[in-house]
């Protein structure tokens, strides 16, 4: 099931391809610990499945 995180439109990159922002990267990021980690995934499963029986 395909699943789209909203979050703000980011700035257009620079010419040379830098970023300011990337939202959807902010969302779990590599440098995040496994306990935020597992927290925040368990929110989303919850999320989704009160979706799909909503």
């Amino acid at each position: 099931m395909p699943v789209l995180l909203w979050g703000p439109l980011d700035e257009r990159p620079e010419p040379n391809g830098a970023r300011l922002r990337d939202t959807h990267r902010s969302c779990f990021p590599p440098e995040m610990d496994n306990t935020e980690r597992e927290a925040r995934y368990n929110g989303w499963q919850k999320a989704v499945r009160q979706a799909l029986t909503h």
